[in-house]
């Protein structure tokens, strides 16, 4: 999953939580320095190191669910994308089965995964399904 903010609605949080035990769950997200809003005055200049606070708390949440014993399988994982003099604003979901190195649905589009993304705009997204054909002689 990537999201340029992470803005992650709490309901989609808590449910990522209570399998990441049975999953494995990478999040990309834009660094402070590739945020739009990095350098900005204030307030603006704030939003990107608020974005990080937030994340930095979800990785206390996994953090504490690993210690208690919740974690294992391939657990959640995050990343920050960061090149100098570029920013990062892309925004999808891919869903890999187990084992496969292609991913067997796509979800690409505006969705920022936050409260107001889910519940109030009206976000444009895509959903691809990709049907994996054997060319291999039986």
């Amino acid at each position: 999953m990537q999201s340029p903010n992470f803005f992650i609605f709490q309901e989609f949080l808590s449910a990522l939580l209570t399998r990441m035990n049975k999953t494995s769950v990478d999040i990309l997200m834009a660094h402070p320095s590739a945020n739009g809003f990095h350098g900005a005055p204030f307030p603006l200049g704030g939003i990107a190191h608020a974005y990080t606070f937030l994340a930095s708390q979800f990785q206390r949440r996994i953090d504490e669910r690993k210690a208690g014993g919740g974690g294992g399988g391939g657990g959640i994982r995050l990343h920050e994308y960061r090149r100098d003099g570029w920013t990062f604003h892309g925004k999808g979901m891919w869903f890999y089965p187990p084992g496969e190195t292609l991913p067997l649905a796509t979800m690409v589009g505006s969705p920022n995964f936050g409260h107001r993304s889910q519940q109030r705009d009206l976000e444009a997204q895509v959903k691809n399904k990709t049907i994996l054909i054997c060319t291999c002689n039986i």
